[in-house]
């Protein structure tokens, strides 16, 4: 399962237009690719499972946090990615914010995928 670059949506640019994006998960902006997204197997494959229940996810690659690259989603669809993480039972309720800390401790992902 791997992550449709196709269909992200442009965090920021929603944020230079007044947007404020909706972050469900982060990592460094060192451990990513030249896309913005992780390069860690474990995170790419959970933000491929969360595109799969249909929100449109985006990457958040110039956010005010300096060096933290972010998955989120616009405000509208904050409810929708809601349902859907409540969907994905294969991951445990503390799965993406115990991912994270691993990722930001700098521990070395599991797999390259640049």
């Amino acid at each position: 399962m791997e992550i449709d670059l196709t269909i992200l949506i442009d965090l920021d640019s929603d944020y230079v237009n007044g947007g404020s994006p909706w972050t469900f998960f982060a990592w460094p902006s060192s451990a990513a690719d030249k896309n913005g997204l992780p390069v860690d197997q474990e995170a790419r494959q959970y933000l491929a499972a969360v595109q799969r229940t249909g929100v449109p996810i985006g990457i958040w690659r110039n956010s005010p946090a300096e060096g933290t690259n972010y998955a989120g989603v616009v405000r509208e669809s904050v409810q929708h990615l809601n349902q859907a993480l409540a969907e994905l039972t294969q991951f445990g309720d503390s799965y993406a914010s115990d991912l994270c800390e691993r990722l930001f401790e700098g521990e070395p992902p599991e797999k390259d995928s640049q």
